[in-house]
């Protein structure tokens, strides 16, 4: 679908609480397959990214094994 390196914005939002993030692409869809499969998340990918979203908390975390 994207490229893994492709910066993207992920939006989840959880009841009232709303956040925002950009990432790679490859770290993104990991991170929202695991929001997903955990429930009580709606979470929305997507390539409107700006420089004002934080990047993904713990990105390395999402990295492959080196």
């Amino acid at each position: 679908m994207y490229a893994p390196n492709r910066i993207l914005h992920l939006h989840v939002e959880f009841g009232p609480l709303t956040l925002d993030y950009q990432g790679h692409a490859a770290q993104i869809g990991e991170v929202a397959v695991e929001l997903t499969c955990a429930g009580g998340a709606a979470v929305t990918i997507d390539t409107l990214v700006t420089a004002e979203m934080p990047r993904l908390p713990c990105a390395k975390l999402w990295d492959p094994p080196r």
